[in-house]
């Protein structure tokens, strides 16, 4: 177990520095009854890491600025943890302006009807070359726990690959303990 956590450890603080989130900051709507226009107008505090908001009847809301790819192109905004019931992703279409594009994702919405086709919530964002501002929207029933990074596609696929081998290697572990458990009762 102590080399699974440590080869989880390792590989965490190596994507960290291949993230594109440059600050986030959040804002608390205590009757989850906030607009986009309300939220952007809103004050936002500061959110060095993981948002935690505990078990809550608020929605929060965090603002994102996040800078391009080294070349340009899409990134991968990934969420967990994965049981959040409602995220929105929020951003303004250079092709309309004034206006605010959204899409939805959390474990309400259908895995076929997702953006991105990975067990951790996601979405396809195409940052300005210069940065963009977005905004992501949390209402869940479960507590309000969130963590959020910008990859590009490569890192992302890779990440999600190594998550995938980290926990079959650890259903295995258990499934032997199960295992192992059953035959000394069996035999004893």
């Amino acid at each position: 177990m102590l080399l699974l956590l440590a080869l989880a450890s390792g590989t965490l603080s190596a994507f960290a520095e291949e993230d594109h989130v440059t600050e986030k900051a959040v804002l608390v709507d205590p009757d989850a009854s906030f607009t986009i226009e309300q939220a952007v107008t809103g004050t936002f505090v500061p959110e060095p890491s993981i948002l935690t908001g505990g078990y809550t009847k608020a929605a929060h809301w965090l603002r994102l600025d996040i800078r391009a790819a080294d070349e340009g192109g899409e990134l991968i905004l990934r969420i967990r943890p994965t049981f959040l019931d409602e995220v929105t992703l929020f951003w303004q279409d250079p092709e309309r302006p004034g206006e605010w594009s959204r899409e939805q994702t959390g474990d309400r919405t259908p895995f076929h009807e997702r953006g991105v086709a990975a067990v951790p919530l996601a979405f396809r964002i195409q940052p300005a070359p210069a940065g963009s501002t977005y905004y992501l929207r949390l209402e869940t029933t479960s507590s309000s726990v969130l963590d959020v990074h910008a990859y590009e596609p490569v890192v992302a696929e890779r990440l999600d690959r190594h998550f995938t081998v980290v926990m079959i290697f650890y259903l295995a572990i258990m499934l032997w303990v199960l295992l192992s458990a059953a035959g000394e009762l069996v035999n004893g």
